[in-house]
């Protein structure tokens, strides 16, 4: 079973396993119907300078999410990715609960039909809480030296934190405007676009909702290249920007529950990552949005990526032979030896890298 945990010193939530896992990306929310508020002037270098500034001293509120990356509509609880979050993930609509508190605490509650995944974390403690199964995984965070009481961050499915890296994408590759003002969760915001210049993406825009009065990003969409709807969005239906209180971040496992602990994972850039159940620190080719990440899948990978992968379509080249995952925004490749190459792009950039490895 996957770490909890993935990396420390800040408590890393994981995603969905191999792609959104591999990339990191949004979910979708539609843009409120409300009229677009008037707002004062700014330019997009200033929503941009002030949207990567902003702090979060705490928050709470409700996420509302949906894919449409042309996956199928994957039954709740369909396999389990990363700290077991549902694989479901991956496709139609779904709605979680979010708390965070300035570095001191993070939760999200993943609301299903008929069951909830409950990601919690302090300084102290992590803990992942399965109502379905009714399993608990707990991991104890390093009291002692340099990692001891380490700073919590807020939880990656966020729009925050998609938002910080959509909008770090912002570069010589990336033109940046701003369009028609916008309300989301009842705020007024301004959308800042990001568009890729190079033309081996899959990826068309970017929108990020920036709150007027916080600078905080309420809500990010993702549109494939050409595509007049999003593939990907995360964006508040309601959202608060006071601190929670501290006993939202406590966990005690109800009674009768399975407890597993795990230890923390740190990241590594070790080469044998892959033998010890992680990703290896992968490599880079290519520049910008057209950027590919090649590396090893751990030798013992888990259960759900084995059985996700026996459902992908068989590839092969000159590079070997695989299973190609070939999404609105992402491809992946994961080779019949352990090798996986995956981007913002289409398969054949990937058999070009897999070919050089």
């Amino acid at each position: 079973m996957n770490s909890l945990v993935r990396r420390h010193p800040a408590v890393r939530w994981a995603a969905p396993a191999l792609v959104v896992g591999l990339i990191g990306a949004g979910q979708l929310v539609s843009r409120s119907a409300d009229a677009a508020p008037s707002l004062p002037a700014k330019t997009p270098q200033q929503l941009l300078a002030s949207a990567l500034s902003a702090k979060v001293p705490g928050l709470s509120g409700t996420v509302t999410t949906s894919a449409d990356l042309g996956l199928p509509q994957l039954p709740e609880g369909t396999g389990s990715g990363v700290a077991g979050i549902p694989l479901s993930l991956l496709s139609g609509s779904h709605t979680m609960k979010v708390w965070y508190a300035g570095g001191t605490g993070a939760r999200v509650a993943l609301l299903g039909r008929q069951s909830e995944t409950d990601l919690i974390a302090n300084r102290t403690d992590a803990w992942v809480w399965n109502s379905s199964d009714r399993t608990v995984l707990h991991a104890k965070l390093p009291s002692g030296g340099k990692h001891a009481n380490a700073p919590v961050e807020a939880p990656k499915y966020s729009p925050q934190q998609i938002a910080d890296w959509a909008l770090k994408q912002a570069g010589p590759t990336t033109a940046v405007s701003s369009s028609a003002n916008t309300v989301v969760a009842g705020r007024s915001a301004y959308d800042l676009t990001l568009t890729p210049k190079q033309s081996g993406t899959k990826v068309g825009s970017i929108h990020v909702a920036i709150d007027a009065k916080t600078s905080i990003p309420l809500q990010v969409k993702v549109f494939a290249k050409g595509a007049a709807n999003p593939a990907l969005s995360v964006g508040f239906s309601q959202v608060s920007f006071t601190v929670p209180d501290k006993k939202v971040f406590e966990f005690t496992p109800p009674a009768g529950a399975s407890v597993k602990s795990v230890a923390p994972q740190r990241h590594s850039t070790d080469k044998t990552s892959a033998a010890k159940g992680r990703l290896a620190m992968p490599s880079i080719s290519g520049t910008g949005w057209e950027t590919v990440l090649t590396t090893t899948l751990p030798s013992k990978a888990s259960q759900s990526v084995q059985d996700a992968l026996t459902m992908l379509p068989a590839v092969s080249g000159s590079w070997g032979k695989g299973r190609l995952l070939d999404t609105a925004l992402v491809s992946a490749v994961v080779t019949d030896d352990g090798r996986v190459a995956a981007g913002m792009v289409p398969p054949s950039a990937l058999y070009t890298a897999l070919g050089r490895g």
